[in-house]
C-alpha cells in the first residue's frame, strides 16, 4: 500500500489544506498511491462516463486532476447518485495513474457531499496556454469561431481564430447555445478547461479547449447574415502582415477556377496572382467566383479553408501557362517582390526520373519535382519510364518555402508539385538521349521479330495444317497431333533452344563483363531464342478447334471420356449429370478448350506416371462449379515432378490454363484415388 494523504473541504469551511491541492506530476503518478480526494468538478468529460476534473473549492482557477471514472477496456465506475455536474463538490477515493494522455487519478469511487457556483473563469491566451503550463484548468479566451461542426449527439468541434493563433475547440454544446450555424464567423468568448494535444508516448503537441457549463459560450458579436459581406482581399494577400494582427474573420475573393480536385480543393487566379481553396463541394474550372473562406497558414502559404463560393457574373479570364525555367530559387520584381507563381497554372520542362503510385517524379535544376495526376497516369508516359525522357508539364504549382525563411535574402524552394491538369497536360519533349536509346530500343525489336519471322511461319503452317487435319478426322486425329506437337515441343525444339542458349550463355563468359558489339550480339540472340520459346508454347497453347464452338462441355467431356476409354489403355467412366446444358452452353469455347486439355493432360499424367488402369470424370455445380479427375494410379506430388527448366511443361500448362480460364486447380488424394481437381 503507497502512502495515503487526505485533503478535506466542503461547501461551508474552508481548510488551510487547500494550498496543497496540486497537479500530479507523471513521476509521482508511477508510484501508484491510494489517495483521498476533495474538490469541485470544474469539467465533465463526455468521453468517458463518471470522469471529470476537479479543483481545489477555494482557487477552482488553480491546479485541478482529471479523474478517471472509466477504464478505456469498458470498466466503468458506478455513481449511486446520478451524473456530474460542474460545480458539484465531490470526494474522490483512487490510486494516482500516469494515464497515456495526462496523470491523474483512477477513481475507485467519488461520493457528491456539496454543491458550489463557480466564479467566471480567468481570461487566458493561446500563449499562456503552451507546453501544458494550464493543463486542466478552467480559462475563459475570445476569438472567431470558423469550422464548427457537430462530431456526434450534441457535441461540437471548431476553431477559434485569435490573435495569437488558432486553438480547437471541442465540448457538449451548451443548453442555451443558439443554433450552431449562427455561430460560423461570430465573435465569441468561451470558457473551459484547458487540455493538451498528445501523440501515443504522451507528448505534448499542443493545447485545445473543452466547453465546460452552460455558459461556456458568450456572443461579443453577431456573426454576418450574409458570408459575402466578409472584408475583400488580393488573392496572394489574405494572410498578408498587418500591425494589428489577424482578426480571425472570413476573407472575400475573386477569381476564375483554374483547376478543380475531387478533395475538395480548387485553384483560383486572377491576373498574376493565385490562391488555393478548400470547400466541400468544388466548382468546375473555368467559372468565374466569387469566394468567402477563413485563411489559414497551410504548407507554408496562405490558403482560404471552410469556404463557400458563388457565381461572380463576371467574364472568366483566360490564362497563358507561364513557363519556368529555373526552381532553384525565387526571382525578383523591380519593386523588390518575389516573382510569385505558386497556386498559378505554369509549364515546366523536366526528366523523369521514375513513377510513384500516381505520382510521376522529374528532376530539374538537382531538384525534385512531384507531378500529380487525379487519374492514372497515361499509358504513353508510363512505357517511356526505362528511357527517361525530359516531360512537359502544364498544371497548378504548389511552392513550399515553409523551412526557408528568407531573413533578407533570397529563400530557396523547399519542395515544388505540379498538379497536371489532366493527362493531356503531360507531354513527351524527348531530347537526344532520348532519341537515342529509343532507337536502340526499336532496332532491338526489329531484330527480335526478324529473328522469329521463320519460327512464327513455321507454326502459323502447323496451326493451319491442324485446322484441316481436324476437321478431316475429327476428335480422333485430335488426340494423336496434340500429342505429336507436345512431343516435339519437350523433346527437341525445347531441348534445341535450351542447348542453343546454354552454348551463346557459354560464350558470353568467354568474352568476360566488358561491353562490346560482340557481346551485346550474344545477349541479344540469347533474348530473341527465349522470346521463340515463349512465342512456340503460347500459340501452340491458342490453337483452336471449329467443333468446340458449335457443343456444349457436357457434350465435348462425355466424347473426350469414350475416346479416351476406346484407346484401350484405360478404363474412362463418367458423372456429368450435375452439368445441365444451360450450365455448360455458358462456357466460352477458349475455356472449353483448355478444359479438354487439362482433362486430357491430367488422365495422359495418371496413366504414364502413375500406372492408372481407371479414371473417372465428375461434375458439380453446387455449392460451386467444378470438375474433378480420379484416377486409380499412383499418388503424384507435383512439387517433386520435373517442371520447364528440364524441358516438361504439362504441369505449367494446366496451370496456365486454368488460371486464364477463372479455375483453380489442385492436385490431392481423395480416398483410394489421386484427384485432379478444376473449381470456381
Amino acid at each position: 500500500m503507497g502512502k495515503r494523504f487526505v485533503i478535506i473541504c466542503s461547501a461551508y469551511a474552508v481548510s488551510a489544506a487547500y494550498a496543497a491541492f496540486t497537479s500530479i506530476t507523471r513521476e509521482e503518478a508511477e508510484i501508484g498511491r491510494d489517495v483521498c480526494v476533495t474538490g469541485v468538478v470544474t469539467c465533465v468529460a463526455h468521453w468517458q462516463s463518471g470522469s471529470c476534473i476537479i479543483a481545489a473549492c477555494d482557487d477552482p482557477d488553480g491546479n485541478a486532476i482529471y479523474i478517471a471514472g472509466e477504464h478505456p477496456d469498458g470498466r466503468a465506475l458506478s455513481l449511486q447518485s446520478g451524473s456530474l455536474a460542474v460545480g458539484d463538490i465531490v470526494v474522490v477515493e483512487g490510486t494516482t495513474t500516469p494515464m497515456f494522455f495526462a496523470p491523474g487519478i483512477s477513481a475507485h469511487g467519488i461520493r457528491r457531499i456539496g454543491k458550489m457556483k463557480l466564479p467566471p473563469a480567468p481570461v487566458r491566451s493561446i500563449a499562456d496556454c503552451s507546453q501544458g503550463r494550464l493543463d486542466n484548468r478552467r480559462i475563459r479566451i475570445g476569438g472567431v469561431i470558423r469550422g464548427l461542426r457537430e462530431v456526434a449527439t450534441n457535441h461540437v468541434e471548431c476553431v477559434l481564430a485569435t490573435r495569437e493563433g488558432n486553438i480547437v475547440v471541442r465540448g457538449m454544446v451548451p443548453s442555451n447555445a443558439p443554433d450552431l450555424a449562427s455561430l460560423v464567423d461570430a465573435e465569441v468568448e468561451l470558457s473551459g478547461v484547458a487540455l493538451s494535444r498528445y501523440n501515443h508516448r504522451s507528448e505534448y503537441l499542443g493545447a485545445m479547449l473543452e466547453l465546460s457549463g452552460d455558459d461556456a459560450v458568450k456572443i461579443v458579436k453577431a456573426a454576418p447574415s450574409d458570408p459575402f459581406a466578409a472584408c475583400p482581399a488580393q488573392l496572394n494577400a489574405t494572410l498578408s502582415w498587418s500591425p494589428d494582427g489577424q482578426d480571425g474573420h472570413r476573407r472575400r475573393v475573386k477569381g476564375t477556377v483554374t483547376l478543380s480536385r475531387p478533395d475538395g480543393r480548387f485553384y483560383l487566379q486572377s491576373g498574376e496572382a493565385a490562391l488555393c481553396v478548400w470547400t466541400d463541394v468544388p466548382p468546375p474550372a473555368g467559372l468565374a467566383v466569387e469566394v468567402s473562406g477563413f485563411p489559414e497558414m497551410i504548407d507554408g502559404t496562405g490558403q482560404l479553408v471552410d469556404a463557400v463560393w458563388r457565381e461572380s457574373g463576371e467574364t472568366p479570364e483566360t490564362f497563358e501557362p507561364l513557363e519556368v525555367k529555373s526552381i532553384s530559387r525565387l526571382y525578383f520584381h523591380d519593386d523588390v517582390t518575389f516573382i510569385d507563381y505558386d497556386c498559378r497554372m505554369i509549364s515546366l520542362t523536366g526528366r523523369m526520373e521514375h513513377i510513384e503510385n500516381k505520382t510521376i517524379i522529374l528532376t530539374k535544376n538537382s531538384k525534385t519535382v512531384r507531378v500529380e495526376m487525379d487519374g492514372a497516369i497515361p499509358s504513353r508516359i508510363e512505357k517511356e519510364l526505362e528511357l527517361h525522357p525530359l516531360l512537359k508539364v502544364t498544371g497548378i504549382a504548389r511552392v513550399d518555402t515553409s523551412a526557408r525563411e528568407a531573413f533578407g535574402r533570397r529563400p530557396e524552394i523547399g519542395s515544388l508539385t505540379l498538379v497536371a491538369a489532366g493527362p493531356d497536360a503531360i507531354e513527351i519533349v524527348g531530347g537526344a538521349a532520348w532519341l537515342r536509346r529509343k532507337a536502340e530500343r526499336n532496332l532491338r525489336r526489329i531484330v527480335t521479330v526478324l529473328a522469329l519471322s521463320p519460327i512464327l511461319f513455321i507454326i502459323a503452317g502447323v496451326a493451319i495444317w491442324r485446322k484441316n487435319a481436324a476437321s478431316r478426322r475429327k476428335e480422333a486425329l485430335l488426340t494423336a497431333e496434340r500429342k505429336r506437337m507436345a512431343d516435339d515441343l519437350h523433346d527437341t525444339i525445347e531441348q534445341h533452344l535450351a542447348g542453343a542458349r546454354i552454348l551463346l550463355a557459354t560464350a558470353g563468359q568467354s568474352l568476360g563483363q566488358t561491353e562490346t558489339p560482340a557481346t551485346v550480339a550474344l545477349k541479344m540472340a540469347e533474348d530473341v531464342l527465349g522470346n521463340a520459346k515463349r512465342e512456340i508454347r503460347e500459340v501452340i497453347m491458342n490453337l483452336r478447334q471449329e467443333e468446340l464452338m458449335n457443343k456444349s462441355l457436357r457434350e465435348l467431356l462425355v466424347s473426350l471420356a469414350k475416346e479416351l476409354d476406346r484407346t484401350g489403355t484405360i478404363r474412362v467412366r463418367y458423372n456429368l449429370a450435375a452439368l445441365a446444358q444451360e450450365q455448360t452452353k455458358k462456357e466460352s469455347a477458349a475455356s472449353n478448350v483448355d478444359i479438354l486439355a487439362i482433362v486430357r493432360q491430367a488422365v495422359t499424367n495418371a496413366v504414364v506416371h502413375g500406372g492408372a488402369k481407371t479414371a473417372i470424370l465428375v461434375a458439380d455445380t453446387k455449392p460451386s462449379f467444378s470438375i474433378r479427375i480420379l484416377n486409380d494410379g499412383a499418388v503424384f506430388d507435383t512439387t517433386k515432378a520435373p517442371g520447364p527448366d528440364m524441358g516438361h511443361f504439362g504441369l505449367s500448362n494446366m496451370r496456365e490454363r486454368a488460371k486464364r480460364s477463372g479455375f483453380a486447380i489442385s492436385w490431392h488424394p481423395e480416398g483410394k484415388w489421386m484427384c485432379v481437381e478444376l473449381a470456381r
